[in-house]
């Protein structure tokens, strides 16, 4: 199918409308490559918008407002590079609005961050998360100081390892945090706030139960956990929180 992105309410679980539509294209029909959702208000408008990206192919990182309208388009990792791209968004400057964050599927899960300032993107930040290809970003205050952390996961083929670096400096920061013992089919992250303290979700990679993970974003300690799907379903999964 092609890219068509639809929102929900979270309270209610109904389909959101944009403009006289239920949802909206993200991409050319022609485009049947995929797409990863973020939101955030990037712009200071004081509404979130919705950054889109995709799973592989030469397309742009889009940001669309809340009636399904392009606001910006951009290029992380230049205009041929096809490997597919993660975003996540989250304010890692301390600034009154929240960043773009993306990981590259290649290029040593390079990660940038980029500001956003009327129809321009503007990169602030460059560094790499593992010294392998792949990867998934994600951002959140885990240390409950100042400003938010970037969380990155290893990609496919990979020991499921989630580090945490300061989302102005790129400094690595804290304790490895190993999500899956023995495994090495990369881990995919998200963070979730409850009762003002932010914890770290991780996803396994395919090749192993469906297993969501909750950590303590302070001590990297185990939470909770439980399967999201039956234990014999081993496609992997991606996590989200808010």
């Amino acid at each position: 199918m092609f890219a068509r992105v639809h929102a929900f309410d979270g309270r209610t679980g109904e389909r959101m409308r944009f403009g006289r539509s239920d949802g909206f294209v993200a991409y050319s029909p022609a485009f049947f490559g995929g797409v990863y959702v973020a939101a955030g208000d990037v712009n200071g408008d004081g509404q979130n918008e919705i950054i889109v990206s995709p799973n592989f192919g030469t397309q742009p990182v889009r940001v669309f407002d809340t009636n399904g309208v392009r606001l910006l388009s951009f290029y992380p990792y230049g205009k041929s590079y096809s490997a597919g791209i993660r975003v996540a968004v989250g304010d890692v400057s301390g600034g009154p609005e929240a960043e773009i964050v993306t990981v590259g599927g290649t290029l040593r899960s390079q990660v940038r961050v980029f500001g956003v300032a009327g129809t321009t993107a503007t990169q602030a930040l460059l560094f790499n998360a593992f010294n392998r290809p792949g990867g998934t970003v994600a951002v959140g205050n885990v240390d409950g100081v100042g400003k938010a952390e970037i969380i990155a996961g290893a990609g496919r083929s990979q020991v499921a390892e989630v580090r945490i670096f300061d989302g102005a400096t790129g400094v690595r920061s804290g304790n490895t945090l190993l999500a899956y013992a023995g495994f090495k089919g990369g881990v995919r992250v998200s963070t979730v706030e409850r009762g003002g303290q932010v914890y770290i979700l991780t996803a396994p990679g395919s090749g192993l139960a469906p297993q969501l993970t909750r950590f303590d974003g302070q001590t990297l300690s185990e939470h909770d956990a439980f399967f999201a799907d039956e234990d014999d379903f081993l496609n992997g999964l991606f996590v989200a929180g808010g």
